[in-house]
Formats: C-alpha cells, sequence, structure tokens
C-alpha cells in the first residue's frame, strides 16, 4: 500500500479508494495504544477492509507499537462511513484521517473537515529509479 498522499490516478480511477489512518500522538495519548489501534484494525476488517498495516512492520500486520500509525484500505465509501460510526463510538482518543476523494468524504464524514492536505506528487529522483519525476501541474 503507498503512503496515503501519493496515490495517483484519475478521479475515476480513485472513486473506490478510501484509507483510513489512526495515530497517537507521541507524550500526549501513546499510553495504551497498541490496544486501541488493535482494536480499530478489528473494526476495519469488520467493515471489509482490503487491506490494513503499520506503517513499520508493513502490510496486513496487526502488530503494533504504543506510537505507531494504523492504516486500513477500503474500495466502499459505505464501508468508511460505517467505520467512522464505530470508530467514534469506541471512543479510542486516537486521531483519526480519512484519504480519498474530497466530496465522498465530507458526506461521509457528516462534518466540514478542519484541513484538507493535497498531493503535489514526488519530486526528485525515486531511489532506484534513474528516470526523474516531477509535479504533474
Amino acid at each position: 500500500m503507498s503512503h496515503t498522499l501519493h496515490r495517483e490516478g484519475s478521479r475515476r480511477d480513485l472513486r473506490d479508494d478510501y484509507i483510513v489512518l489512526m495515530m497517537a500522538a507521541k507524550g500526549i495519548n501513546e499510553r495504551g495504544a497498541a490496544a486501541k489501534l488493535r482494536r480499530f484494525v478489528r473494526i476495519a476488517r469488520r467493515h471489509g477492509a482490503v487491506n490494513f498495516g503499520d506503517m513499520k512492520a508493513g502490510s496486513r500486520t496487526e502488530r503494533t507499537r504504543n506510537h505507531s500509525i494504523m492504516q486500513a484500505v477500503f474500495t466502499d465509501i459505505r464501508a468508511v462511513k460505517a467505520v467512522l460510526r464505530d470508530i467514534r463510538r469506541a471512543r479510542l482518543g486516537l486521531s483519526v484521517t480519512v484519504t480519498g476523494l474530497v466530496a465522498p468524504i465530507h458526506k461521509a464524514c457528516g462534518r466540514t473537515p478542519h484541513t484538507v492536505a493535497h498531493s503535489l506528487g514526488i519530486w526528485g529522483t525515486v531511489v532506484g529509479c534513474h528516470r526523474p519525476l516531477c509535479c504533474r501541474w
């Protein structure tokens, strides 16, 4: 799975590509976060995540450290909405980020986000690749 902001494609390509990411903040709410992150993965799996993992250990892992980041990938915005509902009910107390097409996410969240991040692509040469890549503006 790629980093959530480095996914590429047209609107059509990305219409079924949503990532829900949960993380603890070091020194703030990392105590007990591993159990909460495992609970997040169980919720994600119950709603049909097609991939999930820990930023350090990789895809399809449920092992995590207290200050790690877990993510789950979905192909259905209705599943994302259900996951967000269950995370809210679980009151896990960790940061949640959703990546995907903006309009469906706004609708699924039921609120306007305080922040929207935009990927500017990859600038420079990718390690192991001899072809320079640039921003696709």
